[in-house]
C-alpha cells in the first residue's frame, strides 16, 4: 500500500488545481499592475522613483505564480499559500519604498531655519 501525502487527485481535485492557478495568477495581476502603474503614472514613478521601480519589476518577476506551479501534486496549494503571502508583503514593501523616499528627500532639503 503506498501513501502519498502530496498527491492531488480524485473528486474535486481538477477543481482546486484550478482555483489555486485563478488565486495566483490573480495575485500576479496584481503585483504586475502596481509595477506598470508605477512604471507608467509620472507622479507614482516620481514617489517610488527608478529603484523602486526596478525592486517592484524584480517582485514580478519572483512571484510565487511565476515559480511555484499547480500541476505539481499538491493541487496548487503552495503556489495559492505563496501568493496570499506574497501580497501583503508587496504592499509593506511599496509602503516602504514610499516612505524611505521621503525620508531622503527631507534629509536632502535644507533646513529653513
Amino acid at each position: 500500500m503506498h501513501i502519498s501525502l502530496l498527491a492531488c487527485s480524485g473528486p474535486g481535485a481538477a477543481e482546486a488545481i484550478a482555483v489555486s492557478g485563478q488565486i495566483a495568477l490573480l495575485s500576479w495581476a496584481l503585483v504586475f499592475l502596481v509595477f506598470l502603474s508605477a512604471l507608467l503614472v509620472p507622479a507614482l514613478r516620481r514617489r517610488f522613483g527608478w529603484g523602486g521601480v526596478a525592486v517592484l519589476f524584480a517582485c514580478t518577476l519572483l512571484h510565487p505564480a511565476l515559480i511555484f506551479g499547480t500541476l505539481r501534486g499538491d493541487c496548487g496549494y503552495t503556489a495559492r499559500l505563496g501568493s496570499l503571502i506574497f501580497l501583503p508583503l508587496h504592499f509593506g514593501l511599496c509602503v516602504f519604498i514610499v516612505w524611505r523616499r521621503r525620508v531622503q528627500a527631507a534629509a536632502a532639503a535644507p533646513s529653513g531655519a
